[in-house]
């Protein structure tokens, strides 16, 4: 079980306690699983999917369908190249354990290795969250011992961090790591300094500096990566506002991506739902060559920032290493959506010979309509 936290279930008036008896520290290697990227000079290509909200009130069937078009769509325009799935939270609110066998069999038949974190809705149903990541965990081992999943997924249920899906995926060729993943838990609701939503805590982010500084210790570099979760850090809002304004030094500038979508559409008018904390976690991938990061949560918001190394923000002054700041689309229409922003998007990166320590990042968005237009 996890360090204390009370979850509000305020939609059904229910409430739920996860509590302690007992943390084990793990070593770095234990968070990490292991995929192929054979060739770092082709691109290894992520589709990103978010807020599926998958529930026990909603139509499923229609949801896996529009989901299965978007992978679709993102197999035709990367020639059947769709290397992993990554669902950056709220898969589901108010699911029955069996409807998220059903969507994790669902994504199982894809055929596609697909790796899931969570958002503050995911344990707004009816489970436990450490059933939930038992399950997964589950998933995982099956993947590795028969193949019978696709399952891509790490929860040490025991662990001394705070969260429920923190774990590294290690882009490897000929047994050597080229690039790294990770995937954060973002958590949920906070109810102590203040209230709203959670936010990566420090020790999650001394989790990742202690990988980082490992990882750079056994090659005298910084390996490159993505970072993928739910909640929004801060310093998205803050480069939103920084590219709005264009203005120097803080050299932020909203991308086109590959697709043609001018990537400039704010959450209006509400905020980028970041937490009130800030626990510098931005401020450690500037200097630890984490070059983009991914997030859900904002249903209508599709805003990538590139920042560049000079940019100058409140709590980061100075950087080694460019990075973007990239919200997802929405992958289903329940809840509220933007209708001509429904699907999902791909981000391909590849690695040239001779360098190292740079991705090249490329983002297409795969978008198309449900069959009702109508937002909800």
């Amino acid at each position: 079980m996890k360090i204390a936290r009370l979850l509000a279930l305020a939609s059904v008036g229910l409430f739920s306690l996860s509590s302690c008896a007992h943390h084990t520290h793990y070593e770095v290697k234990d968070y990490y699983i292991d995929l192929d990227w054979e060739n770092t000079s082709e691109p290894f290509n992520i589709l990103q999917l978010s807020d599926l909200h998958i529930s026990s009130l909603t139509d499923n069937e229609k949801e896996y369908k529009f989901i299965k078009e978007t992978v679709d769509q993102a197999r035709k325009k990367f020639n059947n190249q769709i290397d992993l799935i990554v669902i950056t939270g709220d898969l589901f609110t108010f699911a029955s354990k069996q409807v998220a066998r059903d969507t994790f069999a669902f994504f199982d038949s894809l055929k596609i290795p697909w790796a899931p974190t969570w958002g503050n809705h995911d344990e707004q149903n009816y489970y436990s969250v450490d059933w939930l990541t038992g399950y997964l965990n589950d998933l995982n081992k099956k993947r590795k011992t028969d193949g019978s999943s696709y399952c891509v997924f790490r929860d040490l249920q025991d662990d001394d961090m705070y969260g429920n899906a923190n774990y590294v995926i290690n882009l490897e060729r000929m047994g050597s790591v080229a690039a790294q993943l990770f995937i954060f838990d973002s958590n949920r609701y906070n109810y102590g300094e203040y209230f709203g939503y959670d936010y990566i805590h420090s020790d999650q982010v001394d989790w990742y500096e202690r990988i980082a500084m490992q990882e750079n210790i056994s090659r005298g570099y910084y390996l490159p990566s993505l970072a993928f979760f739910h909640i929004p850090f801060p310093e998205f809002e803050e480069a939103y506002q920084f590219a709005k304004k264009g203005e120097q030094p803080q050299d932020c500038e909203f991308i086109t991506d590959a697709s043609g979508v001018v990537r400039d559409k704010h959450d209006s008018p509400t905020s980028t739902g970041d937490p009130k904390l800030n626990t510098h976690l931005f401020n450690k991938m500037r200097h630890y060559n984490t070059q983009g990061v991914f997030v859900g949560h904002n249903h209508t918001s599709n805003y990538c920032v590139e920042i560049s190394t000079e940019a100058d923000f409140a709590d980061s002054q100075d950087a080694d290493n460019s990075i973007q700041l990239c919200f997802g689309y929405k992958g289903t229409d329940s809840v509220y959506y933007d209708p001509d922003m429904l699907g999902g998007q791909v981000i391909s990166i590849t690695l040239e010979d001779g360098d190292k320590e740079n991705l090249n990042i490329d983002i297409t968005s795969i978008l198309h309509q449900f069959p009702s237009k109508e937002s909800v």
